[in-house]
């Protein structure tokens, strides 16, 4: 075997491995970038879909919700 076949033999062995490399680099990319834009979508749902809790009720029942005052104790602590 000569030592023109030698090299290139040995040179195509790498960039096989190299021309591997690469692809599994780019998948890895690909992968993170989807997971990137996953979570980028999720979070932008989240904070679109904050809504205040009164103006769900008054769009299903058709009027405001008022919550419950809370009833104040007498200064000395004794309920009312």
């Amino acid at each position: 075997m000569s030592v023109e076949t030698v090299v290139s033999h040995k040179f195509a062995v790498g960039q096989k491995f190299v021309a591997g490399h690469v692809e599994k680099v780019r998948s890895a990319q690909a992968w993170a970038e989807r997971q990137f834009n996953k979570a980028h979508q999720f979070i932008r749902e989240l904070s679109v879909s904050q809504t205040d809790p009164r103006d769900i009720f008054t769009q299903i029942y058709g009027y405001p919700f008022h919550f419950p005052k809370t009833r104040r104790r007498c200064p000395d602590m004794t309920p009312l």
